[in-house]
């Protein structure tokens, strides 16, 4: 009888002090998953910023690989920990799960972006390959918005004037597969001219945005969906650059 008091008073300092602890693990383990997901972000960032594409080499580089392999070795590795000292405690248990779930998007979102630099690639060898025939037909389709031109006395009255318009196109749609190709958005070279006023470039280049699935029937050479995806992208970019 005369024990009960001390044994209860043991009973719940030992209670306290093991909530103390889930609770400061459970805390520790919060502030570490906190700063995983913040570079999680970061790299995600960094990857996906808008103006600047993937590059291909990045993704194969010693140093990017590193890296990847560094965020998901943490993260691993926190929820090894969590998943040991998650038996008593639910918060634990949840951050454990969280994490998990960090791992899988994480590695997912990497596959995503090298199956995006893939494709990219693959537009800008497309592009490369019949720019003159999408200048030629797109080119033709513009310049009926703008009839003037053609009249004479315009700026493309002449055979000779618009095989140089033409050409103006076929430039900068090289530009863009350049970028496609490199994986990267480079700048445009403002010395290229416009032979004609900037909306009739416009008018041309949206014209192969909007109707780049009729006219790749009309060339040999197979493009996929997701690389029209990223061409339709990277002329959307040279509008804007245009405009």
């Amino acid at each position: 009888m005369g024990w009960d008091g001390p044994v209860s008073a043991i009973a719940t300092v030992g209670s306290t002090l093991l909530t103390f602890i889930q609770w400061r693990e459970a805390k520790n383990a919060k502030d570490k998953n906190k700063e995983l997901e913040t570079e999680l972000k970061d790299i995600k960032l960094a990857l996906e910023n808008n103006k600047t594409r993937l590059q291909e080499q990045d993704l194969k580089s010693e140093s990017f690989s590193n890296k990847v392999k560094e965020i998901l070795k943490s993260l691993k590795k926190e929820v090894k920990v969590l998943k040991e000292s998650s038996v008593d405690s639910p918060i634990l248990k949840e951050l454990a799960e969280q994490l998990e779930k960090n791992i899988v998007s994480f590695d997912r979102d990497i596959k995503e972006l090298k199956n995006q630099v893939n494709h990219c690639k693959e537009a800008g060898i497309w592009l490369e390959e019949h720019k003159k025939f999408l200048s030629q037909e797109a080119g033709a389709k513009a310049l009926e918005g703008f009839p003037q031109v053609r009249e004479p006395g315009g700026k493309a009255d002449t055979q000779e004037e618009l095989n140089r318009f033409y050409r103006t196109i076929e430039v900068y749609l090289h530009w863009t597969a350049n970028n496609l190709k490199e994986g990267q958005y480079l700048p445009l070279d403002k010395s290229i001219p416009l032979f004609l006023h900037r909306h009739v470039y416009i008018a041309a280049f949206r014209y192969i945005r909007d109707h780049i699935q009729e006219l790749k029937l009309n060339v040999p050479d197979y493009i996929s969906n997701e690389a029209l995806v990223e061409l339709r992208k990277s002329l959307d970019d040279l509008i804007k650059e245009i405009s």
